[in-house]
């Protein structure tokens, strides 16, 4: 397992906190943890060098102040050895609010069809999966390229069509991966919200 961070000109602690794991004289470093720092220049440039700098054989993704669930990684490896056809594993999410506490979730899809997947994203109410419950092989991210920087928002959305266009197998995770904090207080602000979104919708 190797944990690449990479700071988009955050303006919090994230280095203070991150650097406990990768300065050698500290109680807490762990070779696996890599930092990265760069001027602010959004999210899909900030994926792509994490994705540039990473040397291991699966790819998934941590937003912001998300977390993985316990087993996250290890239930999606296991998933994917055990059906050597797929390239890409899928798991749930739970949501949590401002609180902590669980305010929803979503399970698994109930389809392993990349095809039909791909076209849930653009015909479905809701996205068939978070991206970010996905443990994606490294060839797959070799054959789509990288995130599109000119995105400002479903940059996620984006990226999940294009593995679902460019991959020969999925298999699903059926437990709850990826731990997920929404941050909106009002019924006006999520409207405002998924009408900005609307617009970005890669159709």
């Amino acid at each position: 397992v190797e944990v690449l961070c990479v700071n988009d000109g955050s303006s919090d602690k994230t280095e203070q906190v991150v650097r406990q794991y990768t300065d050698r004289k500290s109680q807490l470093y762990d070779s696996r943890v890599r930092y990265f720092s760069q001027r602010n220049r959004g999210k899909p440039v900030a994926v792509n060098r994490g994705i540039n700098e990473m040397r291991g054989k699966y790819f998934t993704l941590l937003d912001a102040d998300d977390l993985l669930t316990a087993k996250s990684i290890s239930l999606r490896v296991q998933a994917l050895k055990s059906d050597p056809s797929a390239e890409v594993a899928i798991g749930g999410f739970d949501i949590l609010d401002e609180s902590d506490m669980h305010a929803g979730g979503r399970s698994c899809p109930d389809t392993e069809d990349p095809d039909y997947l791909r076209r849930a994203f653009y015909l479905a109410y809701k996205t068939p999966f978070h991206l970010c419950t996905c443990l994606i092989h490294r060839s797959i991210l070799e054959r789509v390229g990288p995130f599109d920087p000119y995105l400002n928002r479903c940059q996620d959305g984006d990226y999940a069509i294009r593995c679902m266009g460019a991959t020969k197998g999925v298999t699903t995770v059926n437990e709850s991966v990826y731990l997920y904090r929404k941050h909106r207080h009002s019924v006006r602000s999520r409207i405002k919200m998924r009408l900005k979104t609307a617009r970005y919708r890669p159709y």
